[in-house]
């Protein structure tokens, strides 16, 4: 056991082992994954190396016939439960799968798929991995990245174990796993993915669902996510469409910056932003007094434009748009007529 500071800054006692130990090939993943973790003795039963602190958890990685598990050393009856597994293929993740609402789902409505259209997604707070495997369900292909190695051994254990199931193999063909840090690691992929999706660790509050055995002890291994808002920033500069933060119901913003929309639900919601919204806001057209470019003009209202192209068989369309367009600038109006369409012969 040991007082040890992972990757993620937060200490913790750890133990590497098997159930039965005297499975060989359970004894080859242990000691493959103490080697992983840098454990001392690197075998079954391996143990971080310096001495524990009273006040760390004291957790243990047991490789089982059913996968690998985290158990945590209950402090009343001084044994270990099992606390946290991954199962993409039954219980609650393998029923969202089948019965989960497709992509009319908030999740997938949230992150940009609809009918035709399958974004390329990193998940840069991936956990245990159940958003970013619905995405992938419903087509996506998704890149997860974790920090905590611990979490991460988890989550690559069950995927590993759901790639050899015929249910969820295809699925876990257009799943990636890293682990590291999300900050370096969406800044050097090798392609710019459409939406980078954010679920970081909530605030503290007093409700049941945060004092769940399972949410403490993925705080105790993640922390409290206090870069959040500066991985926001980094992920606006890189999805190419959008970012999508969940947050709990009644949560602030997690940076100043508001969302282009939000999709609320029960007991929490989706802030979305739209980063090709945010880039036409920043950069408009060179020399255009009415930001309008060669092949369309942007009427008052940016958010909702009109595109208007040319061609002499198009002209009662351009008709029917000029006279309703009343709502728009005046000069928006004199600019389309005098400067884009000399020829055109509209009576208002």
């Amino acid at each position: 056991m040991t007082d040890h500071s992972c990757p993620t800054g937060i200490a913790l006692s750890l133990t590497v082992t098997c159930i039965p130990e005297d499975d060989d090939a359970l004894q080859l993943k242990a000691q493959a994954l103490a080697e992983k973790l840098h454990l001392r003795g690197a075998s079954c039963g391996a143990q971080l190396q310096e001495a524990p602190s009273p006040c760390s958890p004291q957790y243990r990685l047991v490789y089982t016939v059913k996968g690998l598990e985290l158990q945590t050393l209950g402090p009343e009856t001084g044994r270990f439960t099992t606390t946290l597994t991954t199962d993409f293929v039954h219980g609650n993740t393998g029923y969202r799968r089948l019965h989960g609402g497709g992509i009319h789902q908030p999740l997938a409505r949230a992150t940009g798929l609809k009918a035709g259209v399958r974004p390329t997604i990193v998940d840069a707070t991936a956990g245990l991995g159940i958003d970013a495997f619905i995405l992938a369900s419903l087509g996506c292909k998704v890149t997860m990245i974790e920090r905590s190695p611990v979490i991460g051994a988890l989550l690559a254990d069950g995927l590993q174990r759901a790639a050899s199931h015929p249910a969820t193999k295809d699925i876990m063909s257009r799943l990636q796993l890293f682990i590291g840090n999300s900050h370096e690691i969406i800044a050097s992929l090798p392609e710019q993915p459409a939406t980078i999706y954010l679920d970081p660790m909530y605030p503290h509050r007093h409700t049941a669902a945060l004092n769940k055995q399972e949410m403490r002890t993925i705080r105790s291994l993640v922390g409290d996510d206090q870069d959040a808002a500066a991985l926001l920033e980094t992920a606006l500069t890189i999805a190419s469409n959008r970012v999508v933060v969940k947050r709990p119901k009644g949560a602030p913003e997690l940076s100043a910056r508001r969302p282009s929309h939000i999709i609320e639900m029960k007991n929490s919601r989706f802030d979305v932003y739209l980063t090709n919204r945010l880039t036409r806001a920043k950069s408009p057209q060179p020399n255009n007094p009415y930001n309008m470019s060669h092949s369309f003009c942007i009427m008052k209202n940016i958010d909702k434009f009109q595109t208007i192209q040319k061609g002499a068989a198009h002209k009662e369309t351009y008709r029917k748009v000029f006279r309703s367009g009343q709502e728009y600038n005046q000069r928006v109006r004199s600019y389309c007529l005098q400067r884009v369409y000399p020829s055109l012969d509209v009576s208002w």
